[in-house]
């Protein structure tokens, strides 16, 4: 990946937002990105899984919807 910025890192101008994020495929994307320094939005029917997500992640940078 090449970086548009050269001031800024590369996953510092990123941001996602996952669907399905409370399990799964989607769980561990969102786990994966928060490692990687992104802003992630979260959203699933399961609001208990978000919560869980969101204790587990410990990231401000994880924003639970």
């Amino acid at each position: 990946m090449t970086n548009p910025s050269p001031s800024r890192s590369p996953s510092s101008a990123h941001c996602a937002f996952v669907t399905g994020a409370a399990h799964g495929i989607g769980r561990a994307t969102v786990l994966a990105l928060l490692k990687e320094g992104w802003l992630v939005g979260v959203a699933d029917i399961d609001t208990a899984g978000l919560e869980r997500l969101a204790t587990e992640a410990q990231s401000p940078r994880c924003l639970t919807y």
